[in-house]
């Protein structure tokens, strides 16, 4: 079901829909991050890509203080966390 999101927020991007591009990129990524061994490591590097070149049409982000605008979201964070731990091995894939 997450890929098929993925899916959808990739078309929302090619037609200028950044930001509900964004905000899907994140439901995914905490649907993703209850259970983490469900997804291979490419779908989650490649969602990684995604929300990176995203993330800057977050309307929270106008929001914010211009120090925290280089900040990423806590989600993004724990999701390369994740990433990081898979591709070295140190967590197992299933």
């Amino acid at each position: 079901l997450q890929v098929f999101k993925f899916i959808y927020a990739c078309r929302l991007a090619e037609t200028g829909l950044c930001a509900q591009a964004f905000h899907y990129c994140e439901v995914i990524s905490r649907a993703l991050l209850t259970l983490p061994d469900y997804h291979s490591p490419v779908f989650i590097s490649q969602l990684i890509q995604m929300s990176e070149r995203l993330r800057f049409f977050d309307p929270q982000l106008k929001e914010k203080p211009e120090q925290e605008l280089f900040q990423e979201p806590d989600w993004l964070l724990l999701l390369r966390k994740l990433s990081n731990q898979i591709k070295p091995g140190l967590k197992t894939y299933h």
